[in-house]
């Protein structure tokens, strides 16, 4: 991996029964993200058990194009 890029893990914790809902939010996330430069790809993680933690984990070609995106409205709202 290169040194400089930049990836974030989010984790969150999903009240059963909500699991479609937050899977939608997942692909509108990810969807946004790819719109800005230097996104390269993401990735998520099921929980083994339905009380588990989702993790999400965005990868960009540098710290600042995270930063960037991180800083943008979207991910402010």
């Amino acid at each position: 991996m290169n040194p400089s890029a930049g990836v974030v893990a989010i984790t969150r914790q999903v009240k059963p029964g909500y699991e479609i809902e937050f899977e939608e939010a997942l692909r509108g996330v990810t969807q946004a993200a790819s719109t800005f430069p230097g996104y390269v790809s993401s990735e998520v993680l099921y929980p083994r058990s339905r009380r588990g933690a989702w993790d999400l984990i965005l990868r960009f070609e540098t710290l600042e194009q995270l930063q960037a995106w991180e800083d943008s409205s979207i991910c402010q709202s």
